[in-house]
């Protein structure tokens, strides 16, 4: 009897904390103390506070919308899901046009003297070789003097040379003769060389040199004749100036300057493309010749310098032109204009979560001059954003 009697009691606990299974009302133990008692049943996961948590209970970061907060966005609202797309990256900047160093030269006197003829005029072309201007000096007639000289003697020793080693060759003379006047020569050989070579420094044919002839001081370069400052009857003193600058302008430099936060986008193998007010339906196509390793630390730039074909000698000097690299083999994640937020100095996009949420990220853009939005961080592959109708969505 009193087994049953425990058996019906036993039931009596299990139906009762089926019906209440959170309960925690005190119950009597075989010991005689109250304790209290909390049976449940199922996954203890599933349970939070007594209940099932749904989707809105969760925590929400201040930076995700629910969709459904925003009813009136529905019908605006377009998804785009990015990809890395070929695309022609455009960098572009400002330049100005320079004679290239290397094709230009500063025409001065090189002896003391005076100007007696004038070859050239501001904007002729000319030719290397070409007269400049023609000067008188004391110091070069000497200079021309020590070449003949140096010339005779060279004769002289050739002769003495030739004659010891025929005696010798033919039993009457001294190897010690031979040895000697052999020496002599080559001695005098080279003083006529050298002195020969002062004068070909300034371009004077040797050949047809005689002494009181004045100096024709020539161009180096062939090119047009930038500058014409010659006077006829001006004494020049060995400092002085130069008279005349003379550049070949068929191809130019443009010096240019990249900003810091282009770097990024800067490629040496990029196309390059040269346009200006001037001529504004013109294309000019140039190569990057050099970039500095240096850092401008008050313009935050490197200096970059392009040569230029120049046809028909449109850049002149001190042109100032624009200049865009192009990247023809780039590949970015390209968003359009509307799927971008701007919040104070920062850029950011709403990224889908799952079909309830969206996420707002801030994302690292490049903008180029035709208005391509081009992703540099924040983003990947494959992500889903919202590309109109993001303007409903701001905090309240």
């Amino acid at each position: 009897m009193m087994k049953r009697l425990s058996f019906l009691i036993l039931c009596c606990f299990y139906i009762a904390s089926c019906e209440n299974p959170n309960s925690t009302e005190p119950v009597n133990t075989p010991s005689g103390r109250h304790q209290k008692m909390r049976l449940r049943f199922g996954n203890p996961a599933a349970h939070g506070n007594g209940r099932i948590q749904s989707e809105k209970e969760k925590e929400v970061r201040p930076d995700t919308f629910v969709l459904a907060d925003y009813p009136t966005a529905t019908p605006y609202i377009q998804w785009l899901t990015v990809a890395e797309i070929p695309h022609n990256s455009l960098l572009s900047t400002t330049g100005t046009v320079k004679a290239n160093p290397g094709k230009i030269a500063e025409i001065a006197s090189p002896f003391e003297g005076r100007i007696t003829k004038s070859y050239v005029q501001v904007g002729q072309t000319v030719k290397a070789g070409s007269p400049v201007f023609q000067l008188h000096s004391p110091e070069y007639l000497e200079t021309g003097r020590s070449f003949i000289n140096a010339k005779n003697v060279k004769a002289t020793a050739e002769r003495q040379w030739l004659r010891q080693k025929d005696l010798f060759e033919h039993g009457v003379g001294v190897k010690k003769e031979v040895e000697a006047s052999e020496l002599e020569y080559e001695n005098a050989r080279i003083d006529y060389f050298n002195a020969a070579a002062a004068l070909k420094v300034f371009g004077v044919d040797t050949t047809a040199f005689s002494v009181g002839d004045p100096l024709i001081v020539r161009t180096p370069v062939s090119g047009v004749v930038l500058s014409n400052q010659i006077v006829v009857g001006q004494y020049l003193k060995p400092d002085a100036p130069p008279v005349a600058v003379v550049a070949d302008l068929s191809k130019v430099w443009v010096v240019a300057r990249i900003k810091e936060i282009q770097l990024s986008k800067f490629n040496r193998e990029s196309v390059v493309e040269i346009t200006s007010d001037a001529y504004p339906k013109k294309i000019f196509r140039g190569e990057i010749e050099y970039i500095s390793d240096i850092l401008d630390e008050e313009t935050r730039s490197l200096q970059v310098i392009i040569t230029c074909d120049n046809p028909g000698i449109l850049l002149k000097q001190g042109l100032f032109v624009s200049v865009n690299f192009i990247d023809n083999n780039d590949k970015a994640l390209v968003i359009p204009p509307d799927a971008l937020i701007q919040d104070a100095d920062e850029s950011c996009v709403l990224v889908k979560l799952d079909d309830a949420r969206v996420v707002k990220r801030r994302i690292k853009v490049y903008t180029d001059v035709n208005g391509i939005i081009e992703v540099e961080e924040g983003l990947r592959p494959g992500e889903t954003i919202m590309s109109e109708g993001n303007i409903y969505f701001t905090k309240k």
